[in-house]
């Protein structure tokens, strides 16, 4: 009976100590826009970096098919990049309405409506 009453609080720290570490890393992603560009930042709760983090452009409709184009989720994907070493990123707004993915891998995603181009605006400067 002593054995199975430690085996069961033993599995029990364990699974809190698990559980503990998927939620020190939730992924994050700021959205900031300006001149016709998005301005992105990654990272994740526990503080550690979102570097080399898979970003993904995605048209935000279903793609009706025609040409042979990459997708993600039924939808065309526009652009495919990754934030820079310090987890930043800038890109040119699509012109029409997109979703921005931030794809860490294993469950750790971030989609977020990007905002719209602005009907007078030009893009403006260089993606970096």
């Amino acid at each position: 009976m002593k054995r199975v009453f430690i085996g069961l609080v033993a599995a029990l720290i364990l699974g809190l100590f698990l559980n503990s570490q998927a939620i020190a890393q939730t992924p994050s992603l700021s959205v900031k826009d300006k001149d016709g560009m998005v301005y992105l930042k990654g990272g994740f709760s526990d503080g550690s970096s979102a570097a080399g983090v898979k970003i993904l452009i995605v048209e935000d409709k279903p793609y009706k098919g025609g040409e042979k184009v990459e997708l993600y989720n039924g939808k065309k994907v526009l652009k495919k990049t990754k934030l820079d070493k310090n987890g930043e990123l800038t890109v040119e707004k699509p012109k029409g309405p997109y979703l921005i993915i931030f794809d860490a891998g294993a469950g750790k995603v971030v989609e977020k409506k990007g905002p719209l181009l602005k009907a007078g605006k030009k893009k403006a400067g260089k993606k970096k």
